[in-house]
Formats: structure tokens, C-alpha cells, sequence
């Protein structure tokens, strides 16, 4: 796997381009999840860093929501065998949306409160996958 790392990144945590599974629930505001229901929904990462993500959805999901996400990271053990695990629950809100075509939409979303230990677990599979 090649993690690509543009060099003009002007971000206080730098995104990398990874696809990656996602899961997430709507958590505010509260009528976009009646609206959606109360159930984790399937996306995949676009790219990733310690403050944000980029999902790839096919939930038109407003700008300013924010969202429950659980990612599936990996990591190899000493007898080569993949290991799957999550590094736990992020809260994120969408500060952008785009389409990326009718039934697919980009959100960029920024972590709210991010917890330190899930923060430096996704930095160290950034970092062991470069």
C-alpha cells in the first residue's frame, strides 16, 4: 500500500490519500438522524489525518452535521497474519460537501474533541504505512 503525502499540505495535520472502510451514525443535529434513521451507515476514507477524514458516502448529509465514525485499521503481527481493529469512536463535524456524482458525495470532516489515544493510533498507521 502507498500512502501519498502532497507537499504543499498547509494543514495543521497532514492528510494522507488512504481508502479505508468507515462506519458512522448521524449524531446532530438531531432531525437529519430521524431523517436517516438511527443506524451505522458503510463509507470509505479518501483520506486521512490525526485532526480529519474524507469520506466517499452516498448519504447527502448536510454541511455543519456531526457524525460517530468507527474506522477499520490494520496492522500486521510478528507471524505476518493481518490484524483488523478499530482504534475507537471519533466525533467529526461536516465542515464540507461535494458531489462527486448523483448518488455519491465527498464530506471533509474535521474531529471534535479527539480523543488523544485513538488521535495517536491512526498517526502511527499513517506513520508504519508510508
Amino acid at each position: 500500500m502507498h500512502i501519498d503525502n502532497p507537499q504543499d499540505e498547509r494543514r495543521r495535520f497532514k492528510r494522507y490519500k488512504l481508502t479505508l472502510n468507515a462506519l458512522y451514525r448521524i449524531d446532530t443535529p438531531v432531525y437529519v438522524r430521524m431523517w436517516f434513521g438511527d443506524q451505522e451507515f458503510e463509507a470509505a476514507t479518501l483520506d486521512v489525518s490525526a485532526g480529519g477524514i474524507a469520506l466517499l458516502t452516498n448519504l447527502d448529509i448536510p454541511v455543519s452535521s456531526t457524525l460517530i465514525i468507527n474506522l477499520t485499521l490494520f496492522r500486521l503481527d510478528r507471524e505476518g497474519k493481518v490484524i483488523y481493529f478499530s482504534p475507537g469512536e471519533l466525533l467529526g463535524e461536516v465542515r464540507a460537501k461535494t458531489a462527486q456524482d448523483p448518488k455519491q458525495f465527498r464530506l471533509n470532516i474535521c474531529f471534535v474533541k479527539p480523543d488523544s489515544v485513538v488521535t495517536e493510533e491512526i498517526t502511527r498507521f499513517i506513520a508504519s504505512n508510508r
